[in-house]
């Protein structure tokens, strides 16, 4: 006992000392983490920035060679305009092409080149000058017959197929006025390119179809007025340069007056989308026109790429005036003294580089570009408020004055640390777990100690108790027969018979005690029929029962021999029905079934009684050794805690188990199970 004494303190000890050994670890694994953790961040900020430069430095390659190449096809193109409309509608964020010469009075704008505005020569014919006066003098009837009549070149027919049908509009005579502008020679829905190739007015064009638009309301065709609103609408913020300029207005009108209530949120949201691209191509036409000899005269230094055969080296102007900017990229074309330039729309290309980027980043980045001040450059999405810039690099020779950043939460980038530190700190974590299932087993183990030794204790209490009570009477009938007693031969006979009666008590007390306690070791190994040997048993125990006034019955079936140590087995089955008889419910008449069976892998000894029972939470304890159920009326009926848990050693000799039950009328069922001899 003193030695479990001293090893209580000593193993608090190292439990102690495991425990901090535990926290200087978790220490060091955090300490060790930031430092991971860190160490991540800044390898994860310069793989990002990697990627970011092989990204820009691609994209810059791609864009600058198709703007070479666009420049340098420019000169050899058969139709300008034409050729402008094809790139526009295949490249969303290119605009306008220009082409200029340099002669004795400083550059000349070779392309756009502005339509002609005067009507008076188409005025000029007969017929026309005829159809005029009539109109002047109110004769409309006569005005529109006149202007019919007037079948000269296209243009002067499409000014006179405009009149006429206005005649008739302001006649009352809508019908009419459909039918000649819907049968006119150029056809009215002559789309605005091919006019301008054929040199026909594209405001006389559009001046036209407004009065179709007008004459289709007054015939209640609202629909189909929508149709030709919406077409016309398409075909003008698709023009460019001087054209765009001069119809502009008439697109702005036609969206706030004939299409914004008739179309959905979305079919608006794309239409003030193409009249703000348009306002920027002509903001931008207009610059160039303005600046073109300080742009030919400028010292710009050339940072794009070479055009293909050396000829020359693009160069980059950024519009700083208007809102928002745009970009004008141009080179001089060799010695030929003419240059090419292209008008890009800065917004819309940066927008395809961050959607480009975006199909392509890994998951929890965010894209943005940003300006010197490291702040979102507006128009390209609304990063979140706590976005973190990770990583940036420069935009290249097209926005040198731009960054293109990647962006991370705080919540991401934390995610990402730690992940890469966990894999790195595995191992301690492991360590760490272990040690603390060691010091939770320590604990547990100590917490056992504490019980053994409080149960042993009780245990030593209970044998004292035990031994002094009968050596107590010896005493005191040898001193009473030393006093004399022994004198009379009637007292000293029965003074003698007690004696003897108790050193017979004390004797058995002893040898219960000592057989119990001692560990069951299996000598040898024989095949043992278990229902043979429970009946011998059963006729042993069955007087004592009956003394009790007990009922002890039997139900045994024959069973296959296992492999057991015959007395061992005895005096295990032997404390199952010691067992049973100590526990009987007082005023209750005890009954005890003894049962074998056997399954397919066990052969099966089993005690049922109708006595005190088990409580369910003492069923797995009460194998362990000085362990006894407390209780009103269990201590009378003995026991030291050691009879059950001799029984569970002896089946764990033979590599059997023993558990407990609900028996007979809340009494308790013990099963002692034996592996079947194969």
């Amino acid at each position: 006992m003193n030695g479990s004494r001293t090893s209580v303190p000593l193993r608090w000890i190292s439990t102690i000392l495991l425990g901090a050994v535990l926290v200087l670890i978790a220490v060091l694994a955090v300490l060790r983490s930031r430092a991971l953790a860190e160490e991540e961040g800044r390898l994860s900020a310069a793989r990002a920035r990697t990627e970011l430069s092989t990204v820009v430095g691609i994209w810059d390659g791609l864009i600058g060679e198709r703007i070479a190449s666009w420049l340098v096809d420019l000169p050899d193109a058969p139709d300008l305009r034409q050729r402008e409309q094809q790139v526009r509608q295949q490249v969303s964020w290119f605009d306008a092409f220009y082409e200029w010469e340099r002669g004795p009075g400083g550059p000349r704008l070779t392309y756009p080149w502005a339509p002609p505005k005067d009507l008076q020569p188409l005025l000029a014919s007969p017929c026309m000058r005829k159809a005029h006066g009539l109109a002047v003098m109110g004769n409309r009837d006569g005005a529109a017959r006149s202007f019919l009549a007037c079948q000269g070149p296209p243009p002067e027919r499409l000014l006179a197929n405009s009149l006429a049908a206005r005649n008739q509009q302001d006649l009352g005579r809508s019908e009419e006025a459909w039918q000649t502008l819907y049968q006119a020679d150029p056809p009215l829905l002559l789309p605005f390119v091919e006019a301008a190739e054929a040199g026909l007015s594209l405001r006389r064009l559009l001046t036209r179809r407004m009065l179709a638009i007008e004459v289709l309301d007054a015939l209640s065709r609202r629909a189909e007025a929508l149709d030709l609103a919406q077409d016309s609408f398409a075909e003008i913020v698709a023009l460019s340069g001087p054209d765009l300029e001069a119809l502009l207005p008439t697109a702005e009108r036609l969206f706030r007056v004939d299409l914004a209530s008739a179309l959905s949120e979305e079919e608006v949201a794309d239409c003030e989308a193409r009249l703000g691209r348009a306002r920027r191509r002509v903001a931008g036409f207009l610059e160039v026109q303005e600046r073109l000899s300080r742009i030919e005269d400028s010292q710009i230094t050339p940072t794009g790429p070479n055009l293909p055969g050396g000829i020359g080296r693009l160069r980059v102007m950024h519009d700083m005036y208007s809102d928002p900017g745009f970009i004008l990229v141009w080179a001089p074309l060799g010695d030929s003294g003419r240059s090419a330039a292209a008008h890009l729309d800065g917004m819309a290309l940066l927008e395809n580089l961050v959607r480009a980027e975006r199909n392509t980043e890994e998951s929890g980045r965010r894209i943005a570009i940003i300006d010197a001040t490291s702040q979102p450059v507006a128009g390209l999405g609304d990063p979140p408020p706590e976005a973190l810039l990770l990583a940036d690099v420069p935009l290249g020779w097209l926005f040198p004055h731009l960054r293109i950043g990647v962006l991370s939460t705080p919540g991401e980038a934390l995610q990402r640390q730690v992940e890469g530190v966990l894999v790195q700190l595995l191992p301690m974590g492991v360590a760490m777990a272990l040690g603390v299932l060691a010091i939770a087993v320590q604990l547990a183990a100590n917490r056992r100690e504490r019980e053994l030794f409080d149960r042993q204790q009780a245990f030593i209490a209970r044998v004292t108790h035990e031994l002094k009570t009968p050596l107590a009477g010896i005493r005191v009938m040898a001193e009473t027969l030393q006093m004399g007693a022994a004198t009379e031969p009637a007292t000293a006979r029965k003074f003698l018979d007690r004696i003897i009666q108790e050193t017979e008590k004390l004797g058995n007390r002893i040898d219960e005690v000592l057989t119990a306690a001692r560990r069951p070791e299996v000598s040898e190994r024989t095949p043992v029929r278990l229902d043979a040997l429970a009946q011998e048993v059963v006729d042993t125990w069955r007087p004592r029962f009956q003394q009790a006034g007990a009922e002890l019955t039997t139900d045994l079936r024959p069973c296959h021999p296992v492999p057991a140590d015959p007395p061992l087995m005895r005096d295990a089955l032997g404390n199952l029905l010691d067992n049973a008889l100590k526990y009987q419910r007082p005023g209750v008449k005890g009954r005890c079934v003894v049962r074998t069976a056997e399954t397919g892998r066990w052969v099966i000894f089993e005690v049922v009684d109708n006595g005190m029972g088990v409580p369910p939470a003492m069923r797995r304890r009460i194998f362990e050794r000085f362990t006894r159920v407390e209780g009103p009326g269990r201590g009378k009926a003995g026991g030291h805690g050691l009879g059950l848990a001799f029984v569970a050693e002896a089946a764990a000799a033979h590599k059997g188990t023993v558990e407990c039950s609900e028996g007979l009328d809340g009494g308790a069922r013990f099963r002692l199970k034996l592996r079947r001899k194969r």
